[in-house]
């Protein structure tokens, strides 16, 4: 905690800096290279999660009547 407390500005302008100067197609690659297969599961769950959150939202919305 107290690193965090006392170092605050200069972690976040070191994290800052640091994602400002990567090369968005590099990056991509080296993540597609590193987790690649997982990638398709994740954009899948995302995908069923989501329609499921959104049609429970829909049921509950429609069931109290808005």
């Amino acid at each position: 905690m107290y690193v965090v407390s006392t170092y605050r500005k200069e972690i976040t302008s070191l994290i800052t800096d640091t994602v400002a100067g990567w090369d968005a197609e590099h990056t991509t690659k080296k993540i597609e290279a590193h987790i690649g297969r997982d990638l398709q599961f994740i954009r899948i769950n995302g995908t069923v999660v989501g329609s499921l959150a959104g049609l429970l939202i829909y049921t509950v919305s429609r069931g109290l009547g808005a």
